[in-house]
């Protein structure tokens, strides 16, 4: 008989961001590896309340009052069914987590909590810096298990009290791409993300304003958000209109083929946990430029399989380097695919998580 696990996330297909696209590809792999996965959430529009998606199933909760509606059906579900489960998921460090560490305690089923992002601004964060937050994870902590996907945020778990045996490290997965196209001739760099300050799409745009480039080359921004406006004025102001655009949302599909068709791919965030469009592009065996900041360091080893910079200078700097270095570009794409086809493939993602979820089945709560 197949072990039974509960995934739980607040918002899934159709809305699909980065959190939701991580469980899509987790939960279509274990499923290939003879889990049983149920994923449930709540229903945010006129989607059926049960789906059969990749070889799991998909249970769609209907709640009326967003947010505190969903958590009543939680609370109804997880008591009704409970018995089904040898572990729960939560992808999410939110209220569901908490609702799923009091029926731990109460049914003894093992809870695992993924937590995607440390450090300003994060859920660890608000659960750190306030009274009640403080008194919510005390219960998190006490009854459940954590994933954490990067050693920082390991770190501040520890920091947090949690015991390190409650800790499994696993890094977020990605989907390798088979297929890929490289333009050598007409360079395309590429931001994706949303266009908010953390996320520091003005800082590459007046970093490549500087660099001298070949014909052709283009810089792609990928996203929206609310500093749009902004580097829309910017990009007017630096004359840059006729080598960079911003392309606004586009669909996952849309997104992987431009990371497929570009050459070179630069996040610039000054905060991530561990960014999917980062893997992704790696996948897609792009050079890869980004930040240096912890949260990069588990996926990229600098000059070997991407490169990192320090402010708008060194991105300059690098920027420039594998524009008129085809060959160190082309170096840097091959070993960050095979970084991810040996470590961050769903694949292999997917094993450490069966593992984990052996290790739970007969853990002590």
């Amino acid at each position: 008989m197949k072990n039974k696990i509960l995934m739980v996330i607040p918002s899934y297909y159709p809305a699909v961001g980065g959190a939701e696209r991580q469980l899509m590809g987790l939960a279509k792999e274990l499923s290939a590896n003879d889990l049983d996965i149920d994923v449930v959430t709540r229903n945010i529009d006129t989607s059926p309340n049960f789906e059969e998606i990749n070889g799991y199933s998909l249970i769609r909760l209907v709640s009326h009052i967003p947010k505190v509606g969903f958590l009543m059906k939680l609370f109804i579900y997880l008591l009704t069914y409970h018995a089904k489960y040898k572990v729960i998921h939560v992808h999410t460090l939110n209220s569901p987590a908490i609702l799923c560490a009091l029926f731990s305690k109460i049914f003894d089923i093992p809870v695992l909590v993924k937590v995607t992002r440390s450090g300003r601004g994060s859920q660890l964060s608000r659960y750190a810096n306030s009274f009640f937050g403080k008194k919510f994870f005390s219960i998190l902590k006490r009854n459940t298990f954590f994933v954490a996907i990067t050693p920082d945020v390991y770190s501040e778990l520890v920091a947090m009290d949690v015991k390190k045996e409650k800790i499994f490290s696993i890094p977020n997965g990605v989907s390798v791409q088979k297929k890929l196209s490289k333009d050598v001739d007409r360079l395309k760099i590429v931001f994706l993300g949303r266009l908010i300050k953390r996320k520091r799409a003005e800082l590459l745009i007046n970093s490549f304003q500087k660099i001298e480039k070949p014909k052709g080359c283009e810089l792609l921004i990928v996203g929206d958000g609310p500093e749009r406006k902004t580097l829309e004025r910017l990009i007017v102001d630096l004359n840059l209109g006729n080598s960079c655009r911003l392309m606004g949302s586009l669909s996952h599909n849309e997104s992987l083929k431009i990371l497929a068709e570009s050459n070179i791919f630069v996040l610039p965030s000054d905060s991530e946990g561990m960014s999917n469009a980062l893997l992704e592009a790696m996948a897609a065996r792009n050079a890869v430029i980004a930040a240096d900041i912890s949260a990069n360091h588990a996926l990229i080893q600098d000059n070997v399989n991407g490169l990192l910079f320090s402010d708008e200078m060194s991105l300059s700097k690098q920027l420039e380097e594998v524009i008129n270095n085809a060959d160190k570009s082309i170096s840097l794409g091959l070993n960050a695919k095979e970084t991810i086809d040996s470590v961050f493939s769903f694949s292999v993602i997917s094993n450490a998580y069966k593992n984990t979820y052996d290790v739970l089945s007969s853990a002590k709560i």
